[in-house]
């Protein structure tokens, strides 16, 4: 990924004569998303074959994504203006907690375009990320130290 911001970030410089820090800095927000997914699936893979562990993690993501990107879309000016009453944009507990993935994605994306952020709930997206790694690495340590290889 960081490869792939760095092409980018060389191709806009020789095209445009302009650099632009945004999308390293942004490769590296949007990384945390890669170690939340690889992370994940090393848990879920000491209980679940690695195949089914990985669909598990693909599920999640993609919940979260459907979760969030839905909020971000019916909390946009334009849905509002044109059906006010679409639908209940409040959110539940669930999702306040629920690994913000997508977000980290537009917060990767606010730093590119040099825009201001405007996040879900009352934790910053990174840091929940980052919290849920931590607490999904640490759980994978302690249970795989006390397996039996």
């Amino acid at each position: 990924m960081l490869l792939l911001h760095l092409a980018i970030f060389l191709i806009v410089w020789f095209n445009t004569n302009e650099m632009i820090f945004g999308y390293l800095l942004a490769s590296l927000v949007c990384s945390v998303n890669l170690f939340f997914m690889i992370s994940a699936v090393c848990l879920f893979s000491l209980f679940v074959p690695d195949f089914i562990s990985a669909m598990f993690v693909i599920g999640l993501v993609c919940t979260g994504f459907i979760s969030d990107g839905g909020y971000k879309l019916l909390s946009a000016d334009a849905v509002k203006a044109f059906a006010p009453s679409i639908a209940n944009t409040d959110l539940s507990l669930w999702r306040i907690f629920f690994p913000k993935l997508f977000m980290v994605q537009i917060y990767g994306d606010s730093i590119i375009c040099q825009k201001n952020f405007m996040g879900i709930g009352p934790i910053h997206p990174f840091l929940n990320v980052f919290i849920f790694i931590v607490l999904l690495v640490m759980i994978t340590l302690f249970i795989f130290s006390k397996k039996e290889i």
